[in-house]
């Protein structure tokens, strides 16, 4: 089921032309099946494919890539909880961390307890928002600016709120109602909760809605949504999901916009800027 996919929210300069921006880092991306992003990085000289994640907290790793590189596992008081009431409360600690040549500042990389089919762990806010973060879709490329050395010219700029955990929040709209949404590359479909969709005029007991999948306690449903508008962007036909209560954690009322979103757009989070800038793709 494609809502199963949300890995994200865990809750606790000058004018310059875009391809002028000076750029820390810039990796090659792959994606999984369903067009979620992995990044490679090295950690401890090892290479792995960490999947992009916006809507998390803190980056993760697999316990088979752990076992991998040696390094012991701690418990932590800091419990991170996430969708579906998924919790992570081991970490290691590693001295080495690389996306491409640049070396970021190590932190503590969670135990993933959660499945990632193709990926080795999560790459989150707490390295990105350090830097001003480029994801171009359409050319397969990830970059790390310095914080504030970049603001595109040729882009839609959109203001955003950037949370204590490093999600970054802004307003789109939603068959014409406006609503806030929270960015998180760790999901490819959209998804709100029961409760927010009665904001959008979805209610409980709608025809329109049908089951998808049953998880425990948690439902979750489509919608046949018209039209889904980003900075001015319209677009038709969005595919946004409905949960259960207390599926999403997280700030209440927020549409969780996953990556596939975005289709081949390139977007560019400056974090230091409070902007989100949004470049469409060439047309021929």
């Amino acid at each position: 089921m494609r809502a199963a996919f949300l890995f994200g929210l865990f809750f606790l300069a000058t004018g310059a032309n875009a391809q002028t921006c000076p750029r820390l880092a810039t990796v090659e991306t792959s994606t999984l099946l369903d067009g979620r992003i992995l990044v490679p990085v090295l950690v401890e000289g090892r290479g792995l494919s960490l999947l992009l994640d916006t809507g998390g907290i803190s980056t993760t790793i697999k316990w088979e890539r752990v076992q991998d590189l040696g390094l012991p596992a701690r418990k932590t008081m800091r419990k991170l909880r996430g969708a579906a009431g998924t919790v992570l409360n081991s970490y290691i600690t590693g001295e080495d961390f690389r996306i491409g040549n640049l070396r970021v500042e190590s932190k503590p990389m969670y135990l993933e307890t959660r499945p990632i089919f193709g990926a080795d762990g999560t790459l989150s806010p707490d390295i990105l928002r350090n830097y001003d973060v480029d994801i171009d879709l359409s050319q397969d490329r990830f970059s790390l600016m310095p914080p504030g050395a970049c603001e595109p010219d040729d882009a839609i700029a959109i203001p955003i709120q950037v949370t204590k955990g490093g999600q970054v929040r802004f307003p789109v709209k939603v068959d014409g109602r406006t609503i806030m949404a929270t960015l998180d590359t760790g999901t490819m479909t959209s998804l709100v909760s029961i409760k927010t969709a009665k904001q959008l005029g979805i209610y409980p007991n709608s025809s329109k809605l049908s089951l998808t999948r049953r998880s425990g306690s948690f439902r979750i449903y489509d919608y046949p949504s018209q039209s889904l508008e980003i900075g001015g962007i319209k677009m038709p036909n969005p595919n946004i999901n409905v949960a259960s209560e207390n599926f999403i954690p997280g700030p209440a009322g927020d549409l969780i916009l996953g990556i596939g979103a975005l289709r081949q757009m390139h977007i560019t989070i400056a974090y230091s800027r409070h902007t989100l800038y949004i470049r469409l793709p060439l047309r021929s």
